[in-house]
């Protein structure tokens, strides 16, 4: 038999649209398509990408500049047929699935692509929300097809030993199942942490802040971040009255938590900031005393059943460290694998009210104390471990 020559490996890279919201899995893929596209000395590139977007499926390729669609379809095995046709004799597609999006379409990708490399991309709670478009499957026959289609995948990539549980829990198979956390931009990083004071000049001088402290809230505004019990447990503890609270993001919360701090906090005690690139975003924990990261427990519904909807990884949290900055954080899912990696990135706490005031109590203490951070972050480390993968 002759062996097939392959002179290159290109990713095929699945994401849900190019037009990207901020979040995990949105950093995830810009850096993504970064890393893969701009460093051509690599043994696997990136030149195709494929949204998924209200069930319209459109194949875009890099030129060089930007990515242009190629190709536009209603329908996902129109897609397969347009990577079969152009794979030819020399090159090997490599299928990466940035988020549970295409989850359901695994099988036609599997069927049709037999030896290739697939791998996909989940995090704890799209785990056990088991989403599946495809018919009208209740949430016990979710979780099934979800355990079925992630061992037909090479990789399910897990961003934490937390999200590696849920998955064996769920039935995947563990040779499978590779954790490789998420990442923060290695160039602003290392600029931002090492012009910290001027930073921070530039942030108090930007917002008019005039009290000592600075507490950083960077996320959505959703209820498992427990936003709000944290904002109570700052107005009841012994640190209020010399803080300015900065809130980086937005979400459905938006106009609760803007509602509680003008009745609870002095109009120069916080900034409602709203959604930031990821650029700024770091320079604004680079300028802070503590990201505050005071995530619940919290029941949401998928159908017919309910999950625990929570702190899977943290990426803010790992930003806020990566620029020097501490964390006030409570231990709920996987944010106490970031203090178990590291030696010092703050206070780690229980979620309950008390908890909570005696954790912002505490931190006047380590208020000057560093950042003791082992684990390097930064996409290169994380996208290295991707490359001996897919070798």
């Amino acid at each position: 038999m002759e062996t097939r020559m392959v002179i290159c490996k290109e990713i095929i890279f699945l994401v849900h649209s190019l037009e990207s919201g901020f979040g995990g899995m949105e950093s995830h893929q810009n850096a993504f398509i970064r890393y893969f596209i701009e460093k051509q000395e690599l043994p696997i590139i990136c030149k195709y990408v494929v949204e998924n977007k209200d069930n319209n499926y459109k194949v875009s390729m890099w030129d060089g500049k930007c990515f242009c669609v190629v190709y536009a379809t209603k329908d996902i095995e129109d897609i397969i047929n347009f990577f079969k046709v152009k794979q030819g004799s020399d090159r090997d597609y490599i299928f990466v699935l940035n988020d549970s999006w295409w989850i359901e379409y695994i099988y036609s990708i599997r069927n049709t692509f037999k030896e290739n490399i697939i791998a996909i991309r989940l995090g704890g709670n799209d785990i056990e929300l088991a989403p599946w478009n495809i018919g009208d499957l209740n949430y016990i026959e979710r979780r099934l097809k979800w355990k079925e289609a992630t061992n037909q995948v090479n990789y399910v990539i897990a961003n934490s030993n937390y999200s590696y549980s849920l998955l064996t829990e769920l039935g995947t198979d563990k040779a499978r199942i590779v954790k490789i956390r998420g990442g923060v931009d290695d160039t602003y990083r290392n600029l931002f942490l090492s012009q910290k004071s001027l930073c921070r000049q530039l942030i108090i001088d930007k917002h008019n802040i005039e009290n000592p402290i600075i507490l950083t809230f960077a996320s959505r505004f959703v209820p498992f971040k427990g936003i709000i019990q944290a904002l109570e447990a700052i107005k009841n503890s012994y640190i209020a009255k010399v803080v300015h609270i900065l809130l980086i993001g937005d979400g459905c919360l938006a106009d609760e938590i803007k509602s509680y701090c003008m009745s609870n906090f002095s109009h120069n005690q916080y900034s409602i900031v709203g959604v930031l690139s990821n650029k700024e975003t770091l320079k604004y924990l680079a300028a802070s005393d503590y990201l505050v990261n005071a995530s619940i427990e919290y029941i949401a519904q998928s159908g017919d059943g309910n999950y625990i909807h929570t702190e899977t990884m943290g990426r803010s949290m790992i930003e806020a460290i990566s620029v020097g900055t501490k964390i006030l954080a409570t231990d709920v899912g996987g944010t106490f694998e970031l203090f178990e990696e590291n030696s010092f990135i703050g206070i780690l706490t229980k979620p309950q009210r008390s908890n909570l005031i005696d954790m912002f109590n505490e931190a006047y203490k380590k208020l000057h104390k560093e950042v003791e951070v082992k684990k390097d972050y930064g996409w290169n480390s994380v996208f290295t471990e991707y490359i001996s993968l897919f070798k």
